[in-house]
């Protein structure tokens, strides 16, 4: 089995524009399953882009952290609810391919993060979540703190939340 893993942290800057419109959505949905899936790799100057176009993107939380997102990410207030739709748009055209294919997502497990999923939504679309349990503490916070702990520390500032 091959799982294709789209964006991340880095790399995600064109997120908020590739889910942002039905249209975008589809696109981009549609570039990446004809990449990955339907393995069209041709040289075509449309496929092209569409390689180029399914490899700046991503289905990623990046954009939607309340941590300052790295340089020139896009990030816009709709992009919670754009992303939720981005998922339905890959169930929608996976599911004409082959209903067995899957589609996973890795989802912060902090909070802060997390709250900025629209979690049942994404829960029906999906067929399983992957939790992130890292990141927990990053190296923007003003105080070190474990990156991703075994156990909880009475230490830890954001405990006390």
């Amino acid at each position: 089995k091959v799982l294709v893993s789209l964006g991340g942290w880095n790399g995600s800057a064109r997120f908020s524009d590739a889910a942002l419109t039905p249209a975008s959505r589809s696109a981009f949905v549609e570039s990446c399953v004809d990449l990955f899936i339907r393995g069209r790799t041709g040289g075509e100057t449309e496929e092209t882009a569409r390689r180029r176009a399914c490899s700046t993107a991503s289905t990623s939380t990046g954009s939607m952290s309340p941590q300052k997102p790295p340089p020139g990410n896009i990030v816009r207030p709709e992009d919670t609810v754009n992303f939720t739709l981005l998922l339905q748009e890959f169930r929608r055209q996976l599911d004409a391919i082959d209903p067995a294919l899957r589609l996973t997502i890795a989802a912060p497990a902090g909070p802060q993060n997390s709250a900025k999923i629209e979690l049942a939504a994404v829960a029906k679309t999906v067929d399983f979540i992957n939790l992130m349990a890292y990141d927990l503490h990053v190296s923007s916070e003003r105080r070190t703190n474990h990156q991703a702990a075994l156990a909880p520390s009475p230490r830890d500032p954001d405990r006390a939340r």
